[in-house]
């Protein structure tokens, strides 16, 4: 009977309802309206969803190999000991790299695509994984041309190309850079960038034998006659480096003196200071058969 009642209620409600009446501007006959529980009204219409294009096999690639370069050049140590081990790499195999380099590069320009670029360092077998190739090539193209300029090879990867400046500053509030009288805090680690010159060949700026290097300014001046000998594979016991491109005995740096003891105290990570230092040496002859010989033929 429950039921009964309410299915005749709602007979009854259904049937109470007023029917909405409007005219027609037109005719200006009356028409009436459809109830609002019309089941044919409240039936909508499904949306279509959109389907999202699927990425290609190459698109998903290319995103992994971002991902892990931005995820290298996020952690400070990791960018540290990329940068080297490939500073390091390229001191013993750049000739055979402009060898290989200069054979793709038919035109002449200098320039090579990230393709032939990639190619060619798995060809001479650079120690790198897919990402770290990546972010290597990235690296090497400074301004985003997506080509490669490969004679910068020989200048090796300079530390601070991974910092993107949004403009030059010249005062920075964590080391004092631009200030005459900073005041340092020893706290911070500071560091300089030293462009190596042979002496030599001063005069060829872009020659083989300069190098960049960045390090941190306690470093001491025999590390750096070390990595000399690393770069430039120079067999002789004396190296030694020099404040003027005469490589005067007065502008000579002592080897077991630091960066910091001969006045390089050095900016943040950020703001590595600038310097030009020019090294020189005298070759050694001690094992030149003909020197040691009794008589001369």
């Amino acid at each position: 009977m429950a039921t009964a009642g309410k299915s005749l209620q709602g007979v009854l409600q259904n049937d109470l309802e007023p029917e909405i009446i409007s005219h027609d501007p037109e005719t200006g006959n009356e028409k009436s309206k459809p109830k609002d529980n019309d089941k044919s009204i409240k039936t909508k219409k499904k949306k279509k969803k959109k389907k999202r294009k699927r990425k290609t096999k190459a698109q998903k690639e290319q995103e992994k190999l971002e991902k892990g370069a931005k995820k290298i050049q996020q952690d400070e140590d990791a960018m540290d000991k990329f940068i080297n081990k490939i500073n390091m790499w390229l001191a013993k195999h750049l000739s055979e790299v402009f060898l290989l380099f200069d054979t793709f590069d038919t035109n002449g320009t200098g320039f090579l695509s990230y393709m032939q670029f990639k190619t060619g360092l798995v060809e001479v077998k650079i120690p790198c994984n897919k990402v770290e190739l990546h972010l290597f090539t990235q690296l090497m193209d400074d301004e985003k041309t997506n080509l490669i300029d490969y004679q910068k090879l020989s200048h090796g990867i300079i530390k601070n190309r991974m910092v993107e400046f949004a403009e030059e500053l010249e005062y920075c509030e964590v080391c004092g850079m631009g200030e005459t009288d900073a005041t340092f805090n020893p706290k911070i680690k500071r560091y300089v960038q030293l462009e190596l010159r042979m002496s030599t060949f001063n005069q060829i700026r872009n020659h083989h034998s300069h190098f960049f290097i960045v390090v941190l300014s306690d470093t001491l001046i025999q590390f750096l006659i070390n990595q000399i000998f690393l770069f430039t594979q120079i067999s002789t016991t004396r190296m030694a480096l020099f404040t003027d491109r005469a490589c005067t005995a007065d502008s000579m740096l002592p080897d077991n003196n630091s960066l910091e003891e001969c006045g390089f105290f050095g900016y943040c990570k950020s703001h590595p200071q600038e310097v030009v230092l020019f090294y020189d040496f005298r070759v050694d002859f001690t094992e030149c058969s003909l020197l040691m010989a009794d008589h001369y033929f």
